[in-house]
Order: structure tokens, then C-alpha cells, then sequence
């Protein structure tokens, strides 16, 4: 599984890279601020949604006729969320693009291609749940792998016919997203075939929104803050700048390498552990893993930050210092995933809102001291921010194991 989603995210920057070498930066910085686009519309489409579904999952996942419920549940209460998420990010993504010279008719296009997909995906989210659950690598590998190679096939064939443009990158990624959804739906549409109970939808339906009003506000919080270094490189600095940036984070997903372990087994099988040994093993195995993977690329960007950038043409060769600061940020958001990963797959999410006034401490009295108008400033504020989340992070999943028991965690009574 662990070599299936390396070679997933090895394919997915290699496609990256084909684009930040064939754009100019003008289209490429147009591309960067709708992927981010994208990202805003997953974060405010779940909304926590996905997190409570594998809680719950991971106490009812071998009971066929509750897991049927429990994801009929969680995609009726994603329509919901989907459309507000429609509503809200459409004319963020207009503002963003026509601040940066985006002509209406194109800013207006590629805003609906980033919208069309989002109900497959959200879709796709829960249905993936259900194989994570049952542990069925074969079909992650799968829904893994076929996307990502069709995406890098068709991002390879239009720069070799010079048809790559903002417009058919998104475009393949619009394809990619509607495979990935009928890949996924076929792989558990048997497993999620049973009967509806009224009084199981009713009992799931007043589970998920409790963990959602939990979440909601830091889901939120945390869509803004994921996008607001790629917002303030956008108002404050230029259109070239928002380019390096967004070249700089497909550098970034070297170091994302954990990501697929980490939904697709470490998550479930917290969820599913029933001991407090298990729980520590799995804990510390996560940090050990993502920190043996990420020091020999952390020790390139600090040594040889020209290896790193010469994968990006000669556009980008000047910024040495940016990679390295890059780099670091990367492994310490991988970290605040982990910790907060392991957190939303016990339910242990009761503090998760203590994010929202540390963040916004840290970020008030760093923006005393770090400009936010050149794109090391920018970078090395969320470097600040991630660090005191993973701290948090980590202190609640710490208690949370010190707390469970053979019967569940009393941290999510």
C-alpha cells in the first residue's frame, strides 16, 4: 500500500512538473490559484463529514446493513454542504483570478470547470472511507494509480502537442476527478447495498452533526488558513510572485509522500485499534515513518537546493531560500496531519477549536515582525503557524492515548 501511494504522489509531481515547465508563469499562476480553489471547495464540502464518518465507521464497519446507513447518511448531509460551498468559493475564485490580469471570460471558465466535478468528489471521499475501513489495499492501490497515470498521460500527450494551457490542464484534471469517482463507486457499491433503516440513518444523522459542530468551525478556519498564503501572494505581491509560489508547492509534494499511508492504513487502523498499546505504537511509527522520509529531502533543500530547482526550469532558479523554507513548512504540515488524522479517527476532537485563537495569536504577533509582501515572508508565517498547531496536535492525541481503554476513550463521551 505504502509503495502503491509513493509511486501515486511520484506520478502526480511528475505531472506538476511537466506543467510548471510548460506554462508561462502568467497561465501557471492562473492554475495555482484555481487548484487552491479546489482545495477550499474539499475542506468547506466536508466539513468534517469524511473525519466523523470514519469515526463512526470504525465501530460499525463489519456490520454491512450499519455501514450502508452510516454512508447513505454522510453523502445525503455532503449535498448540503456542497452547495454552500459552491456558492461561497465561486466569486473568490472570480476576485483571484481577474486580480491577476485573468481576462472575465476566462476567469469565468475556469471557475465552472473547478466547480463541475465537486459532487463526484465529495462523493468519492465517503465511498473511500469504506474500502480505507476494511483495509482493502488492492482497490486503494487501484483508485490510486489509475488517476494519477491517466492525468500524467494526458498532461505528457498536450505539452508534446503543444496544447497544454491553463484551460486543458484543468480540464484533465476535471477528467481525472469524474474517473476517480466511477473507479471508487464501483469498488464498494456491494458493500454498501443493504437495506435502509430509518432509525440507523436517524441515530447517524445525530452523530455526524455532533462531531460536525465540533469540526465546522475549525474546518473552516482551516480552509482559510490553508489558503492564505496563496491569498496574501495574490493581493500583496505579483502575479510572478504567485507563480513561484505555486511552483514552489509542487516541490512540496515530494515531501507528501506520507499522505497515502496515512488515509489509506494509518487512519483506519487507529480507528480501529482497542488498546492503548496499539494506539502508542501506531502514533509513534507515524512520526518515525514521515521522519525518516523527509530527512534526506530536507538535507537537499538545505545543501543542494539547485537539485530541487532544476526540476522546475529556468524560471525558478533563484529561489534558494524560499525552497528550503518550503521544504520545512511541508514536513511540519505532514506532521499536524498526522497528529490531527489520528485525532478525527478516534473522535478525539473536542479541543480541536483551540486551533482558531492559537493560530490567530501566533499569526498577530509574527505579522509584527515577518512581511507578508515577499513570498519568504509569507512562507515563513505559516512555518510559525504549522508549528504551533503540531504541537497541538500532538498534545491531544497524546492525552487521548493516555486516556483509552479496552472499551473506547472517554475523550469521546
Amino acid at each position: 500500500m505504502a509503495i502503491s501511494s509513493l509511486a501515486a504522489q511520484l506520478i502526480s509531481a511528475i505531472a506538476g512538473f511537466i506543467l510548471i515547465r510548460s506554462l508561462e508563469k502568467p497561465d501557471f499562476a492562473w492554475f495555482t490559484i484555481a487548484t487552491g480553489i479546489t482545495s477550499t471547495l474539499n475542506i468547506l464540502a466536508d466539513a468534517g463529514i469524511g473525519g466523523a464518518t470514519t469515526a463512526i465507521g470504525g465501530t460499525v464497519w463489519q456490520n454491512k446493513q450499519a455501514l450502508s446507513n452510516l454512508v447513505e447518511t454522510a453523502l445525503r448531509l455532503r449535498v448540503r454542504m456542497t452547495v454552500i460551498a459552491a456558492v461561497v468559493t465561486a466569486p473568490i475564485s472570480l476576485y483571484l483570478l481577474t486580480k491577476n490580469n485573468c481576462p472575465w471570460s476566462q476567469a469565468i471558465s475556469l471557475t465552472i470547470i473547478v466547480l463541475l466535478p465537486l459532487g463526484q468528489i465529495s462523493t468519492t471521499m465517503i465511498y473511500t472511507v469504506v474500502n480505507r475501513l476494511h483495509s482493502r489495499t488492492k482497490h486503494l492501490q487501484i483508485a490510486d494509480l489509475v488517476p494519477a497515470s491517466t492525468r500524467m498521460i494526458v498532461v505528457c500527450t498536450l505539452a508534446a502537442t503543444d496544447l497544454l494551457s491553463v484551460t486543458t490542464a484543468l480540464a484533465a484534471g476535471l477528467a481525472t476527478q469524474l474517473l476517480h469517482f466511477g473507479i471508487v463507486r464501483s469498488q464498494v457499491s456491494a458493500l454498501v447495498d443493504a437495506k435502509r433503516d430509518d432509525q440507523l440513518q436517524a441515530r447517524f444523522t445525530s452523530e455526524i452533526w455532533t462531531k460536525v459542530r465540533q469540526l465546522y468551525p475549525n474546518s473552516i478556519f482551516y480552509c482559510l488558513q490553508g489558503q492564505l498564503s496563496t491569498w496574501l501572494i495574490t493581493i500583496f505581491a505579483s502575479t510572478n510572485e504567485v507563480a513561484d509560489f505555486g511552483a514552489l508547492c509542487r516541490i512540496a509534494v515530494i515531501f507528501a509522500v506520507f499522505n497515502g499511508p496515512m488515509a489509506h492504513w494509518i487512519s483506519p487502523a487507529f480507528a480501529r485499534a482497542k488498546t492503548r498499546r496499539r494506539c502508542a505504537f501506531i502514533f509513534l511509527g507515524s512520526y518515525g515513518l514521515v521522519g525518516a522520509l523527509s530527512a534526506p529531502l530536507i538535507l537537499c533543500a538545505a545543501i543542494r537546493p539547485e537539485w530541487l530547482l532544476w526540476v522546475l526550469g529556468p524560471g525558478y532558479q533563484t529561489l534558494t531560500q524560499e525552497v528550503f523554507l518550503m521544504s520545512a513548512l511541508t514536513i511540519i504540515q505532514a506532521a499536524v496531519n498526522i497528529g490531527w488524522g489520528l485525532n478525527y479517527a478516534k473522535g478525539w476532537v473536542k479541543t480541536v477549536s483551540a486551533n482558531i485563537p492559537l493560530t490567530i495569536g501566533v499569526q498577530a504577533t509574527a505579522l509584527i515582525y515577518i512581511p507578508v509582501d515577499t513570498l519568504s515572508g509569507v512562507i515563513l508565517l505559516s512555518l510559525c503557524v504549522s508549528c504551533v498547531q503540531w504541537l497541538h496536535a500532538t498534545s491531544v492525541t497524546v492525552v487521548g492515548i493516555l486516556r483509552h481503554s479496552h472499551q473506547g476513550s472517554p475523550a469521546t463521551r
